[in-house]
């Protein structure tokens, strides 16, 4: 059966054996209500009843990839358009983390689960932009989590898990080590709706990864063999977290606070400025460059000169323009922002029950 948290069962009056009924996953209905093994079509198309919970924009292949609580997540081809159908991942219902291969987005690498809970967490690998899945054996113990997939080497991926120890594969998947040095606890939580996302892959040097941590960032530069503290003097702290490192800038990396603000290294951590003009940064993220420009358009969802709301700066922060309205507003708690890498302007940001918006520039 596939009803879940149902609410409603209504008989239709006018058509004998119809049946219409309704859960959080939408709206089914049956004109066989008197056989045996009845028929069940669902009757919701774009349904936005979906919290989201991870986000990943390739720069090449599908523009966007959504994960989501209780239906996996999907591949979307037309951001406009309801996906044909869901990511393909065995009994897998809780997509938590998904990332790609900078130099070559044809390869993508998921992390999920079969319950919110991470009772069976799965990893699959895509050799072809998502199109098809290949499962791939996890540490046992090892539970939720994030990924982070080196810029250039196809088969390095390592994996920030909500319970377990830090891991890293350097066979896509296949086999799995520890990790010296590295950060335990980053991302925080105990079932999928934590919203931090404390680690990252350096988008041009495929051995620097980046991992937060109560106010330091850790930094390995071989590629998740050995870790170090990077800056000597820590963050404020804050929540929710993200490191986001920029693409074609080796080094260059934000890291967002939520109330203390968003900070910005150019070397790799080892120092940190403020960015004055963001007062609260609770989501933030790298898209494609405005026309004529070298650096990455960014996006914040928070507050900047005293206003609230969503901004985007094309010169890496040192001015930003307020790109929604009063009348356009995010509701529903948003948890998720990734910006487009294929289209200038384009943002998406995922909510807590009101699925992924996305936003684009006149």
């Amino acid at each position: 059966m596939f009803f879940s948290a149902t609410s409603t069962v209504v008989f239709d009056p006018h058509h004998a054996g119809t049946v219409y009924s309704a859960d959080w996953f939408g709206v089914y209905r049956t004109r066989d209500i008197g056989t045996l093994w009845t028929k069940w079509e669902t009757l919701s198309k774009g349904h936005e009843e979906v919290v989201a919970l991870t986000g990943a924009a390739p720069p090449e292949g599908a523009p966007l990839f959504t994960g989501v609580a209780d239906v996996i997540g999907f591949r979307h081809m037309d951001v406009n358009a309801s996906p044909a159908m869901r990511l393909e991942m065995s009994s897998m219902r809780e997509l938590v983390s998904v990332d790609y291969h900078e130099a070559n987005p044809q390869y993508v690498a998921f992390i999920g689960s079969d319950d919110w809970y991470g009772t069976v967490t799965r990893m699959f690998v895509s050799s072809n932009n998502g199109q098809t899945l290949e499962a791939r054996p996890v540490p046992v113990g090892s539970k939720l989590g994030r990924l982070a997939y080196s810029a250039t080497d196809l088969n390095t991926i390592l994996w920030f898990p909500q319970s377990g120890s830090p891991v890293r594969t350097t066979d896509r998947g296949a086999t799995w080590e520890a990790m010296t040095g590295a950060p335990t606890g980053t991302v925080g939580g105990s079932m999928i709706f934590s919203y931090n996302h404390p680690v990252a892959a350096d988008r041009v040097n495929g051995s620097k990864f980046y991992a937060y941590k109560s106010g330091y960032l850790h930094v390995s530069s071989d590629a998740g063999q050995s870790w170090s503290i990077a800056n000597q003097t820590p963050l404020p702290g804050g929540s929710p977290v993200k490191v986001e490192a920029a693409p074609g800038m080796e080094g260059v990396l934000w890291i967002s606070l939520g109330a203390n603000g968003l900070y910005a290294s150019a070397n790799s951590g080892s120092s940190f400025t403020k960015l004055d003009q963001i007062k609260e940064a609770r989501l933030f993220a790298f898209g494609k460059a405005a026309p004529g420009q070298t650096q990455p358009a960014a996006f914040i969802y928070g507050e900047a000169g005293g206003l609230k709301g969503i901004f985007r700066s094309d010169d890496m922060g040192s001015t930003w323009i307020q790109i929604n309205s009063p009348q356009m507003q995010i509701g529903n708690e948003p948890q998720v922002m990734v910006a487009d890498r294929q289209e200038y302007g384009k943002v998406y940001i995922g909510t807590n029950g009101r699925g992924f918006m996305a936003g684009a520039k006149d």
